[in-house]
């Protein structure tokens, strides 16, 4: 394909989504029907935070991405050694259009950059999700425990 290269994902797809090594370029592929390509989480720290990120966690099989092969985790050590020794590297995001023929189209590549309003949004938006799912959880077991015979009398006792 255009892209070349390859990925460091787990089953479920996360992870770094391209590879070209000559030269190192990551890239984030987003698509997308409706032209909405944005990002989440660590991936809007930007391209060198995640990708190392991700690489230092696949490089030791940790987390979500203990089940990767042997093989998988050595390439990622070797991508974080060549980072460390001072070989620059490219983060890109792509995005990809899906079309309604189910082909996709480029709608444009940008500088992965790091847009810590948009992270630091994200973060209060997950902790608010968070924080009112701990109280549906808290309302709903509250709500299966057996109702109350109230206080004991003496003649319970």
């Amino acid at each position: 394909d255009k892209y070349g290269g390859r990925s460091l994902q787990n089953a479920s797809g996360n992870g770094i989504d391209n590879i070209r090594d000559d030269p190192l370029t990551f890239s984030e592929i987003k698509t997308s029907t409706r032209g909405d390509y944005r990002m989440y989480g660590d991936q809007l720290r930007g391209g060198k935070y995640f990708v190392r990120s991700r690489l230092s966690q696949i490089s030791k099989g940790k987390g979500a991405y203990k089940s990767l092969s042997s093989e998988d985790k050595n390439y990622a050590r070797s991508l974080l050694q060549r980072m460390n020794a001072g070989e620059s590297a490219t983060y890109n995001k792509v995005k990809l259009r899906k079309n309604a023929d189910g082909t996709f189209s480029e709608d444009g590549v940008e500088t992965w950059k790091r847009d810590d309003a948009a992270y630091k949004k994200w973060r209060e938006n997950e902790e608010r999700k968070r924080t009112q799912r701990a109280e549906r959880k808290a309302k709903d077991s509250a709500a299966q425990l057996p109702p109350s015979t109230g206080p004991p009398t003496n003649a319970n006792q």
